[in-house]
């Protein structure tokens, strides 16, 4: 099955194309920045297309060369408020149009848990995917909008787009983005230092980067699919809690952090027994993940 991924140089989708490759689909990756590809590690020849997804002309051509019968959308921008909106929201309505003019049905994209804002708008109750978005963010409000558009073409022309509301997500090989998640990790298992800029009591729903692609992979091969929103979900503690952890394998860490920030603009109470029981997985322990990071990254050192 030809299935294009764009944003398939970035975090995420390198990992989503090696799973699909290696449950035999046929992924292409489609990327602005083609260079950063590096599929060798695949087994396979991976298609790599150059495109803008803010050029609808760009999007139609890939999915027309390529037969493609599904989309996962994972490209994403974060800094700069005209950049944001001119990528993340224009550029994934034309992902949509370009979808809908071409016959493929299902989309899967990344959307977030910054759609639902700051969980003391919830209290201390587990947030549902049937709970209301109050983003307090640039990035949560164009979730909030990818969603709601996303819904309008499901309605309106039959289509199959599904949003995944992804925690704080964390691994190596990280470019970008919400950085002090994965650095909180990676530069004490390098010997540096690290300065956290948010509260150490600060509550957050932390994710594997490995366990995202799987997500993807596993929705995007089922041949149907329950929902129109999923949360990926994840393991939920205190930013101290997940520091100690970190100095658990590296005693001598040194991290910090800012006791007068504000909340983060994120749910950290997140109901993901959806997603449970529609592909049987679960996300693995904040302990575990910290330890493949960890072990990752003092293994390409030993290489190099």
């Amino acid at each position: 099955m030809a299935i294009l991924v764009i944003g398939g140089t970035g975090f995420v989708g390198k990992r989503v194309i090696k799973r699909l490759a290696d449950s035999g689909e046929n992924p292409i990756c489609f990327d602005i920045f083609p260079q950063a590809s590096d599929f060798s590690d695949v087994g396979k020849d991976i298609k790599v297309v150059q495109g803008d997804m803010t050029c609808i002309e760009d999007l139609i051509d890939a999915l027309k060369r390529y037969s493609v019968e599904k989309i996962i959308h994972l490209a994403v921008q974060r800094q700069g408020l005209h950049s944001a909106m001119r990528i993340s929201a224009l550029g994934t309505n034309c992902v949509f149009e370009a979808a809908r003019l071409t016959g493929v049905k299902r989309i899967l994209f990344a959307s977030s848990v910054a759609f639902h804002g700051p969980q003391s708008f919830f209290g201390e109750k587990p947030v549902t995917e049937n709970d209301y978005g109050f983003p307090s963010i640039t990035y949560g409000a164009i979730k909030w909008m990818n969603e709601f558009m996303a819904k309008e073409y499901n309605k309106y022309y039959g289509m199959e787009i599904i949003a995944v509301r992804i925690a704080l997500v964390y691994g190596t090989g990280h470019r970008g983005g919400l950085s002090w998640a994965n650095v909180i990790v990676t530069l004490p298992a390098i010997g540096k230092p690290v300065a956290i800029p948010c509260r150490s009591n600060q509550k957050a729903c932390l994710i594997h980067v490995e366990d995202v692609a799987e997500i993807f992979t596993r929705l995007i091969r089922k041949t149907e699919l329950s929902y129109d929103v999923y949360h990926t979900g994840g393991d939920m503690c205190t930013l101290e809690e997940m520091a100690k952890i970190v100095k658990e394998f590296i005693p001598d860490a040194h991290i910090s952090f800012e006791e007068t920030a504000e909340e983060l603009p994120f749910a950290y109470l997140v109901d993901n027994s959806r997603l449970r029981n529609e592909i049987r997985f679960q996300p693995r322990s904040l302990r575990d993940g910290i330890s493949q990071v960890i072990n990752t990254i003092r293994g390409e050192e030993t290489q190099t």
